[in-house]
């Protein structure tokens, strides 16, 4: 089923679900209507075939049955779910919920002139340089939040190679 198939489906006020590998895809109002049963990581994108920004959220199969015993379900596949909320939420509600949903940012990391990369290259020290003061200075100078999983790895490992 394509994006649009889904989302035209989306349009009717019901929560419809949708089977992709191991999660639970709900989109636009269905997205909506299970942020009100429980809190979940949404994603509002631009969809090019859509030719508009579309609200996600997912959850795993385990989760499933306590989203739906808030719903009455209508119609139950292995890879569809339709259901009806206990209330009907109005369209205006449902869209200045998603106006205040921050923007998709792409994780990249933009390069800023004169900025300090977020991992300074360890000289090489003698044991004796790597006081307890110049540990803790590296520790506290290395930006975590900018750094990638790879450049903490490499941190850690000229640390513990200085010690």
């Amino acid at each position: 089923m394509t994006v649009n198939e889904k989302l035209s489906l989306c349009s009717d006020g019901f929560l419809h679900l949708f089977k992709e590998g191991v999660f639970w895809i709900g989109y636009e109002m269905s997205a909506y209507l299970l942020c009100l049963v429980r809190p979940l990581q949404t994603t509002k994108k631009p969809v090019k075939v859509a030719g508009m920004e579309v609200v996600r959220v997912g959850f795993p199969q385990t989760s499933l049955e306590g989203f739906l015993e808030r719903f009455r379900v209508c119609e139950r596949t292995e890879s569809y779910i339709r259901a009806e909320p206990s209330e009907i939420v109005g369209e205006a509600v449902f869209e200045q919920w998603k106006q205040e949903l921050p923007a998709y940012a792409p994780k990249c990391v933009a390069i800023v002139e004169n900025e300090t990369p977020a991992v300074a290259p360890i000289p090489s020290m003698a044991l004796s340089a790597f006081t307890p003061d110049a540990l803790y200075k590296r520790v506290r100078e290395f930006r975590l939040s900018a750094a990638t999983p790879m450049e903490c790895m490499r941190f850690v490992e000229e640390l513990q190679k200085g010690m």
